[in-house]
């Protein structure tokens, strides 16, 4: 399939992702390897992080992971064409922190797709709301999906060359605690860390935090986000299904939301 650049929507630690089209008009977007140049990195292992990339995301089956159509990773530069999102729940986040006073959907729909992530072993690693994209169908309903598998990593018993050097590091404010000491470290409860701290952007009223920390917020939904973001990973919640439990339980019920006056962390 041959595809025709439109313009740049976006650009990450090693791709640029641009808005394309193909030969019917249809739109899709592109992500095409670009070298960082980072000290101590080499340009062959941050290639081979880009492909492996494509390839983990391509075995999750899940409309609640973003689906790649097509890539060739043999030439220079390698790319891959995936679903085109209208927006990131980041983008959503910055003009309503409250997501219309309802966040189930796209909460939801994040763990339904980090379920599937760790039923094939892996753990994603830098889960945050710029890595869910949103997505509308022709019929008005709407999908929130996981993307961004750049640090993705296998599970036990898969050897990976690039989780043994410890390239990157996530992201500072959704990182757990344990991969700020060595990103080796993370398991599918350094996932839900993340999670929590998600949580903790939709039901903290909007406030600056610290890295690295336990966090929670007035309310109900409160003592799940302190289980999730817990610094000793032992006392996190063990597993996707559970969080899913406990927010059902809470959120089926009226949603409140703190106000930066009674937050705390």
């Amino acid at each position: 399939m041959v595809y025709k650049a439109i313009k740049e929507i976006g650009r990450g630690s090693f791709g640029v992702v641009e808005l394309v089209s193909d030969e019917k008009g249809r739109q899709f977007a592109r992500k095409t390897f670009v070298a960082p140049n980072l000290p101590d990195v080499s340009n062959d292992d941050m290639r081979a992080r880009f492909e492996r990339e494509v390839r983990y995301q391509n075995e999750i089956d899940n409309p609640n992971v973003v689906r790649i159509f097509e890539a060739d990773l043999d030439v220079d530069p390698p790319w891959f064409v995936m679903e085109l999102a209208d927006c990131s729940l980041a983008d959503e986040l910055r003009a309503d922190r409250t997501l219309g006073g309802d966040p189930r959907k796209p909460l939801f729909d994040i763990l339904a797709g980090l379920e599937s992530i760790h039923a094939k072993g892996y753990k994603h690693r830098d889960l945050k709301p710029a890595n869910v994209l949103k997505f509308s169908a022709a019929d008005g309903t709407i999908r929130y999906a996981i993307s961004d598998f750049g640090l993705m990593a296998p599970g036990s018993g898969v050897t990976s060359t690039l989780t043994a050097s410890n390239m990157g590091g996530g992201t500072l404010l959704y990182r757990a605690p344990e991969c700020a000491i060595s990103f080796k470290r993370a398991t599918v409860q350094s996932d839900i860390y993340s999670i929590g701290a998600i949580l903790h952007d939709i039901f903290g009223g909007g406030a600056a935090r610290l890295p690295h920390v336990e966090l929670t917020v007035a309310g109900t939904v409160g003592p799940i986000i302190q289980q999730c973001t817990k610094t000793n990973v032992r006392r996190r919640y063990p597993n996707v299904v559970t969080v899913r439990e406990k927010l059902y339980e809470v959120l089926r019920e009226e949603i409140s939301f703190s106000s930066r006056k009674r937050r705390r962390w």
